[in-house]
């Protein structure tokens, strides 16, 4: 099993570009770069430190989910026509893109997933079933995204694994 990770770097807005905001990122793939303006010890030298930080995958705002989709999620849904469980998992800040990000790449992943599916069965005459769920983590609390957005529960089952009741497959 292997967790891939990658990057993607959202626009800086129109407002935040007129409330003074600046891009503080530097997309060069597999890094980002974040260049940090601090002061000196002197309290009035201006200086920029760069911190790389490295990744599986980098995007930047002008690459689009399409991209991303062919580089970073297809090659892992190969698992699921060898009975595997993928899951993609954003992360970040309020407002960072997350949601437009994941609404783009399923629904690329579920016209990829259907093309590829017809091509698996004709090749291995084969019946297999594909599920796929969505959630939300906010708060410390659990929404179902294809459901409502109601609120799930986590709970233990008898073989101490972690199950979400209620969510909708």
């Amino acid at each position: 099993m292997k967790i891939s990770v990658c990057f993607k770097k959202r626009p800086i807005f129109h407002y935040e570009l007129a409330d003074g905001e600046i891009d503080v990122i530097s997309v060069s793939n597999p890094k980002i770069i974040v260049h940090d303006c601090r002061y000196k010890v002197d309290g009035v030298t201006k200086t920029i430190e760069n911190s790389d930080f490295k990744f599986d995958n980098a995007f930047d705002e002008h690459q689009t989910e399409e991209e991303l989709y062919f580089y970073q999620v297809r090659p892992i849904l190969d698992n699921i026509f060898n009975q595997g469980i993928v899951t993609i998992f954003a992360y970040g800040q309020p407002r960072s893109g997350k949601t437009f990000t994941m609404n783009g790449l399923q629904s690329i992943a579920v016209k990829d997933l259907f093309e590829r599916g017809i091509d698996y069965w004709e090749n291995h005459q084969r019946n297999f079933t594909v599920t796929v769920s969505m959630y939300e983590i906010y708060g410390g609390k659990l929404y179902d995204l294809l459901n409502e957005h109601n609120m799930l529960s986590l709970r233990e089952d008898k073989n101490n694994l972690i199950q979400i009741a209620g969510l909708k497959e």
